[in-house]
């Protein structure tokens, strides 16, 4: 999530260690069998025309850096106006973002440049979560290892410690649910897959796309123990998108990555 819109990027491992390996277990068989699928030619996941967005790739980076820029001036104005919590202050921020993205799509992404199958896509994003699952889970555990190594002990995302600190009320609950689960996977996959990365695959080619636009994804997050992670986790968003031709394929993955992370706070905090 980008930046302030930072809402789970970093909790992967926020269930007892049973469930995150038995997890892992369904996932890694998932991914073997989706690999296999591959190899003998076919793919289990839905496919569809791939999406020509009409932004160029500076265009698509100016984007993305509005989309950091734009939530921090409203933090600002939500100092000013005296909305201290910091989940207001995400909330209004988010909502900056949200409307950057609405009129990028409707500047580059309308219907006429995407085709794949929203409901199939949506379902096999959701999947793909499962599958991908593993592998940014073994990334997490050697760059946890590696930043031990070197004196810097893990810490998760300041959002993530916000949450478990705070009383979880309704509205807070609800606030925290809007923002990860619903509007950040919306406007990020909007702007990072949909523009950046359907740029930049437009200019240099699919694996070019999925580098920078993952490198990009991770940057703004500003974390230096989350960042990595987010990397790995967006080279399976950008896969999904290609393959699908659909936006819900990675909405729906990040959607369920971000509502596993939130599930699993808010069990620890009961």
């Amino acid at each position: 999530m980008t930046g302030p819109l930072a809402a789970g990027g970093g909790g992967v491992l926020p269930f007892p260690w049973p469930v995150i390996g038995i997890t892992a277990l369904a996932g890694l068989l998932l991914l073997l069998a989706y690999g296999r699928s591959l190899a003998r030619g076919r793919d289990l996941l839905p496919r569809g025309p791939r999406p020509a967005p009409r932004a160029g790739v500076f265009e698509a980076l100016a984007v993305v850096v509005l989309s950091v820029l734009v939530p921090a001036f409203l933090f600002g104005v939500a100092g000013g106006l005296g909305l201290e919590e910091k989940g207001d202050a995400q909330l209004l921020g988010t909502a900056g973002a949200g409307v950057l993205a609405v009129l990028a799509w409707g500047a580059w992404l309308r219907r006429g440049s995407e085709h794949g199958p929203r409901g199939r896509g949506a379902l096999a994003g959701a999947l793909a979560w499962l599958a991908w699952f593993p592998v940014v889970l073994g990334f997490m555990a050697g760059w946890r290892l590696l930043l031990d190594a070197f004196g810097y002990p893990w810490r998760e995302q300041a959002v993530l410690t916000a949450l478990r600190g705070r009383e979880t009320t309704p509205w807070v609950v609800a606030r925290f649910f809007l923002l990860a689960v619903i509007l950040a996977p919306l406007v990020e996959e909007v702007i990072f897959r949909g523009l950046l990365f359907g740029a930049l695959r437009r200019r240099w080619g699919l694996g070019a796309a999925l580098v920078i636009s993952s490198a990009v994804f991770g940057l703004v997050h500003l974390d230096l123990y989350a960042s990595p992670a987010i990397f790995v986790l967006s080279l399976g968003l950008g896969w999904v998108y290609e393959r699908t031709g659909t936006l819900a394929a990675p909405v729906a993955f990040h959607a369920v990555f971000n509502g596993w992370t939130f599930l699993g706070v808010l069990v620890g905090s009961g």
